[in-house]
């Protein structure tokens, strides 16, 4: 998790590199590109991610910065991460969630999310 979305090689992810790491998420799962994700995109998340690491290690460009997608769990809650019960996630609903998470995984509380919060 930590090498996907650490943009400045640091070692551990700032909120905003997680922010980061969502949009660029965000912009590759969403295959229409209308700016929303359908239950269809993030059941197709994976295979979506995995083919966009192979076109760019094949490209030459080196490793993609991304969080990781937990499409399985996300499918699981759509709903409930569905704030406004229009059947789709926006960003920023997935941002909120993301948000949670980073708070929750940074468990020294600096602001960062590194090896030391998963005990390493």
């Amino acid at each position: 998790m930590i090498k996907r979305a650490d943009l400045n090689n640091d070692g551990k992810i700032s909120q905003s590199e997680m922010t980061r790491g969502i949009a660029v998420t965000f912009a590759k799962v969403d295959a229409n590109g209308d700016g929303m994700l359908s239950a269809a995109e993030v059941s197709g998340a994976k295979a979506v991610l995995k083919s966009e690491r192979k076109r760019a290690k094949a490209e030459g460009k080196g490793r993609m910065q991304f969080v990781k997608f937990p499409a399985k769990r996300i499918g699981k809650r759509f709903d409930r991460i569905d704030a406004n019960g229009d059947g789709m996630l926006s960003k920023g609903e997935l941002e909120r969630v993301a948000e949670r998470m980073f708070k929750k995984r940074d468990k020294n509380n600096d602001g960062y999310i590194s090896a030391a919060d998963f005990g390493n």
